[in-house]
């Protein structure tokens, strides 16, 4: 992007990529961060490493600044949020393909066995060169979409192959050049966790974190190790000071910032340490008062306004306002309840979205110091106007089932969290509900049914047992939550063209919960006819339940589809929230009970669910 020496450069906070706008706007005001980079790239380990802030904050001028600033050049940069030409599972696949034949190409090292241009007849390339053009270039026509799509679609049924391919490019690299491949990964941070994307791109990103790679990730990444490539060390980028951001705002007006010099400070104070919202607000207020002429007082404030709208999303978003009014009070927040498998939880939100402002790493326990964005309304306001979060629900349906008013609950909520409130709640319950997987399973079901969810739920198990064990209790809760009369559908019988017509049939008010499975193996065809009628099943609050081995085909075959959905894993999120002394304290407790016929049918579904949990933590 072309800049001005002296004049003012306004963008809506794009990074700074060359030597130039470095040198004219980069403010230096991460040395600890960019030394941690410095000495990653310089060490002759293969360790990886996680870039790590919320939106805005840098991130990604900090990388060019290594890159640039520093000279430290990676053999390999891609960005699959930018370059990819398809977010599917073949879409990635192919692009890292690509690159690492580009990459081996130009170093005159040979490409090793797997795919090979001939694979690809509907392309009629001759060549590599030309088959990495079309796996690295957007489609520029329907034709070539489709037959991207095709290609792809050979990739993905094939990924063994793609990532024995990948890996042997990458050692070869490493062998010719005598040391570890230094890689970069940019825009993982543009794949929220759950979202179809990131489990797409994550057998991807496990390769690569098998090699010296760089990851730039939004700091909700940072929280879980349940994924391969999250467990590598982690830098935190954290907001600005105050001056710092004021300092960042006059070099972007250069010999213009006498005229508004005044307003700076304030601007700086609302940004949050955040340059990109800092820039934003700038240029909103400059419209405001030059263009509209427009008192200070009026200008700051509609540019307030536009920005918290804009984006912060927060005219279009549910708010967790339970989790605000916690920060709020306690200026910290604890990484148990922004960790999740799949579907981001309430806390995780405000994290991505930047209603929440990270400010630094734990120093103690798990403990990350947060306020609340300053363009967010006070959290109290914001409490009494939003819908209720699936915590706060929780509590109320449990009052009105012991008849308890929700806003007189004879504990103190005042100086605790949501988590703990939640599990004062739990302790006074029935003999069922003491059990920690009924507790787990009464907390996916809130978070699955909130009503302002937009998306759909994409259910990966490995178990047909826990399925069986988990759908019928969320569908019990589905009732008790006011989704009648829950659907179950089971698609394994259904001719394939026929799925999405049998499936709209079962769906005549949008209050219905519909539960459907598909097969094992699902047909292509099946697949393609849902992926059509995707716009059909808008109005519906859906779970899908798939087969984690089944998984990347549905992913594959959904272009559509899967732009709805969050993706969310059953086992993995059980043996990821119940310890072992959790699983065996539950077989126990249910040992004990005295038993009747619905005692005994409880029992026997949460016991498999228990055992196979247990199991599948066997060494």
């Amino acid at each position: 992007m072309k800049r001005q020496a002296n004049g003012v450069n306004f963008d809506e906070g794009l990074a700074l990529q060359t030597r130039e706008e470095l040198d004219l706007l980069f403010v230096d005001a991460r040395l600890e961060e960019l030394a941690r980079l410095v000495k990653w790239a310089d060490n002759e380990s293969r360790e990886p490493l996680l870039l790590g802030g919320q939106i805005g904050v840098g991130k990604s001028t900090l990388l060019n600044a290594l890159m640039v600033g520093e000279g430290r050049k990676p053999d390999l940069l891609v960005a699959f949020d930018r370059e990819a030409p398809a977010m599917s599972p073949g879409g990635f696949w192919g692009y890292a393909l690509a690159r690492l034949v580009q990459t081996a190409s130009a170093r005159g090292v040979s490409i090793p066995g797997g795919f090979a241009p001939a694979d690809f007849p509907d392309v009629s390339v001759a060549d590599w060169p030309a088959l990495c053009r079309v796996l690295t270039t957007p489609p520029s026509s329907v034709p070539e979409a489709d037959i991207l799509r095709r290609v792809h679609d050979r990739i993905a049924e094939h990924s063994d192959l793609a990532e024995r391919q990948c890996r042997a490019l990458i050692e070869a690299l490493q062998q010719q050049a005598g040391r570890a491949l230094r890689l970069v990964c940019e825009g993982v941070d543009k794949f929220p966790p759950g979202s179809a994307g990131i489990e797409s791109l994550t057998p991807v990103l496990n390769l690569l974190g098998e090699f010296k790679t760089l990851f730039e990730v939004n700091a909700v990444h940072l929280f879980g190790r349940n994924l391969a490539w999250q467990r590598a060390p982690q830098v935190f980028i954290p907001p600005l000071g105050t001056s710092q951001i004021q300092e960042l705002l006059s070099k972007r007006l250069g010999l213009y910032e006498a005229g508004r010099r005044d307003v700076l400070p304030a601007i700086a104070g609302f940004s949050g340490g955040n340059p990109r919202q800092a820039l934003r607000l700038l240029m909103a207020y400059d419209y405001e008062r030059g263009g509209n002429r427009r008192p200070v007082a009026e200008a700051l404030a509609r540019a307030c306004n536009r920005i918290r709208n804009d984006y912060l999303y927060l005219a279009f978003e549910a708010i967790p306002s339970d989790v605000l009014l916690a920060v709020e009070h306690d200026e910290f927040i604890r990484a148990g309840i922004v960790e999740g498998v799949g579907l981001m939880t309430p806390a995780a939100q405000a994290i991505y979205r930047d209603w929440v402002v990270l400010q630094s790493e734990p120093e103690e326990g798990d403990r990350w110091p947060a306020r609340l964005n300053p363009l967010v309304q006070r959290a109290q306001l914001v409490a009494n106007t939003l819908p209720e979060s699936p915590e706060t629900a929780a509590i109320r349906k449990w009052a009105e089932r012991h008849g308890v008013n929700p806003y007189g609950l004879d504990f103190d909520t005042s100086c605790k969290s949501s988590v703990e409130v939640m599990n004062e709640v739990a302790s006074s319950s029935s003999s069922m509900d003491v059990l920690n997987i009924v507790d787990l399973l009464d907390a996916i079901a809130a978070s699955l049914f909130v009503t302002s969810r937009q998306d759909r739920i994409l259910i990966a198990y490995r178990s047909a047992e826990v399925m069986a064990t988990a759908r019928d209790y969320l569908m019990g809760k589905a009732n008790e939550m006011g989704f009648f009369p829950p659907k179950l559908i089971d698609l394994s019988a259904v001719a394939p063209d026929a799925a999405a017509n049998i499936l709209l049939a079962q769906l005549a008010d949008e209050r219905v919960i519909c539960s459907v499975t598909l097969p094992r193996a699902p047909d292509k065809r099946l697949l393609a006819d849902l992926d059509r009628r995707r716009d059909d099943f808008n109005a519906f609050e859906m779970l899908w339940w798939v087969h984690v081995d089944d998984l990347p085909l549905c992913l594959q075959h959904w272009p559509q589809l899967r732009q709805l959905m969050s993706v969310y894993r059953l086992e993995d999120e059980l043996l990821g929230s119940l310890s072992p002394e959790e699983i065996q304290g539950d077989l126990d407790y249910l040992a004990l009970l005295e038993k009747d016929d619905a005692i005994r049918e409880a029992e026997s579904s949460l016991r498999r669910v228990l055992n196979v949990v247990r199991e599948s933590r066997a060494p």
